[in-house]
């Protein structure tokens, strides 16, 4: 199962997709942060998420912190 790290710093955001069994990394994206740092942090996220082939999905939590990601 596909899990994602996500750094927002002042000068750049990160973000990393890992395979959580096979311990290798499937995507990662780095990206100026900008002014809005929540944007930023989505952005990578997303392009991280691309990178590896992934789908993000609306978590059963409810968080805006939470996603879930699956193999297309």
């Amino acid at each position: 199962m596909p899990v994602a790290g996500v750094d927002v710093g002042s000068v750049a955001a990160k973000a990393v997709v890992l395979d959580e069994e096979k311990k290798i990394v499937l995507g990662r994206a780095v990206l100026p942060t900008g002014w809005n740092s929540r944007e930023a942090g989505e952005q990578v996220l997303q392009a991280a998420c691309r990178a590896a082939g992934v789908v993000i999905m609306p978590s059963e939590r409810n968080s805006p912190r939470r996603v879930s990601l699956s193999t297309p």
